[in-house]
């Protein structure tokens, strides 16, 4: 009986497969057996899939000039891992700020400095807001591996208001460049 049962069922799931197939689903004999299949929709998810994802560029630094609607000249402060590589060393850059760029106003950027009348600006600001030196993190959506000169616009630029080492760097960029003082005549030389 036990035996009667085992084959049985085996040999359904032998016939099974082949007797629910459609008459057009057997390969013909004259088909190559490389034929591709027509792309199906998880073909095209798995390959949209390979595609790299874009991941958040964090960077928090200073604005050395007032901003542009077109975009933002930056002093570098930090950032994380993907900032770091894309600057590759660079303690400078400029960010570009597009119409769809959020700017956040927090801190001192939203109160005001120490001695202002104590109403809040809005929370949501504009790249008007964004004097020389705030201190501002932004963040870029890139995919990973993106150099600095290939960043896209901005997505978001918290403004955190005026520091005193923002300031600094601000009115160091500002100030003409001073030339090299001329070397100093070498000893024994003649003056003329």
């Amino acid at each position: 009986m036990r035996k009667t049962l085992i084959v049985s069922t085996s040999l359904a799931l032998i016939v099974a497969p082949a007797a629910l197939a459609a008459p057009g689903d057997a390969p013909s004999p004259a088909a190559p057996a490389t034929a591709t299949a027509p792309a199906t929709a998880k073909a095209k998810a798995k390959a949209k899939a390979k595609a790299p994802r874009p991941v958040a560029h964090l960077l928090q630094a200073c604005v050395v000039r007032d901003a542009t609607a077109g975009g933002v000249d930056l002093a570098v402060l930090g950032g994380n891992r993907h900032m770091r590589r894309a600057l590759d060393g660079e303690r400078a850059l400029s960010a570009g700020l597009a119409d769809t760029t959020r700017v956040r106003l927090v801190g001192k950027a939203r109160h005001g400095a120490t001695g202002a009348t104590p109403k809040r600006a809005p929370r949501a600001g504009t790249w008007d807001a964004l004097d020389a030196g705030d201190r501002v993190i932004v963040t870029f959506r890139a995919p990973r591996g993106t150099t600095a000169d290939a960043l896209p616009a901005a997505k978001l630029v918290i403004d955190r208001g005026p520091t005193k080492r923002c300031g600094e760097l601000a009115a160091a960029a500002a100030a003409p460049a001073q030339d090299a003082p001329a070397p100093a005549p070498a000893p024994g030389a003649a003056a003329a």
